[in-house]
């Protein structure tokens, strides 16, 4: 699955008071507008959906960003994930429960404690991130090179 950032600064005047609390007074996300990101997971919290994508920062872990900062362009769910659906119209059709991660088998049964565990760079955790990470990457470039020769 691939996203298009719409949003990439946080204006309180126009966007959800929820929203400028998230991004915790930082006006500024480490995405930019227009660009296209390969969506590695997605959560819910508190009925907001999350992305978890390589910043622009960042590549050796993803970042969470609200759903609203993006539109989809691919819809193709990643074979990678452990998901009964191939393709989504809307993040609702996978049915995500509060607290539940839609992704990798691992980080789908661990949840939070997946992503926290790479946050502290814990080995096997990030090993297994990795191969994930550049199975998905490349599989983006490859639906990308699809999409161009049709």
């Amino acid at each position: 699955m691939q996203v298009r950032c719409l949003i990439d600064r946080i204006d309180p005047k126009v966007h959800d008071e929820w929203l400028f609390k998230w991004a915790n007074s930082n006006k500024q996300l480490e995405i930019t507008k227009g660009k296209t990101y390969v969506v590695m997971a997605i959560s819910k919290y508190s009925n907001n959906y999350f992305y978890y994508l390589l910043g622009d920062e960042s590549s050796d872990y993803p970042l969470a960003f609200p759903k609203v900062l993006f539109e989809i362009v691919n819809n193709k769910i990643s074979k990678y994930w452990d998901c009964n659906l191939e393709f989504v119209n809307s993040i609702s059709e996978l049915d995500i429960k509060d607290q539940d991660v839609c992704s990798f088998i691992e980080w789908k049964n661990l949840k939070d404690l997946f992503y926290e565990n790479l946050l502290e760079e814990d080995k096997q955790t990030v090993k297994v991130f990795e191969s994930y990470k550049n199975k998905m990457l490349l599989e983006a470039e490859l639906d990308n090179f699809d999409i161009e020769l049709k």
